[in-house]
């Protein structure tokens, strides 16, 4: 557990991945708990790539995530 004194100047720093949408980020704080949301950005979200069936009647569709999921 890890506990800090609120009568004191703090600071923190955190090292993030390259795949979170900044322009987004929320923070609250509410009865002493900072809360910070930073949501992952559209193009490193997971997705559904159809495929088309090119003549062969085959077709389909896959999906496409993140390696860090």
């Amino acid at each position: 557990m890890l506990c800090e004194r609120p009568h004191a100047r703090f600071s923190r720093q955190l090292y993030l991945g390259e795949n979170l949408d900044t322009d987004a980020v929320n923070a609250t704080y509410d009865n002493g708990v900072l809360t910070i949301t930073i949501p992952v950005s559209q193009q490193a979200r997971a997705r559904r790539i159809e495929i088309g069936g090119g003549g062969t009647g085959g077709g389909g569709a896959i999906d496409v995530g993140t390696s860090d999921a």
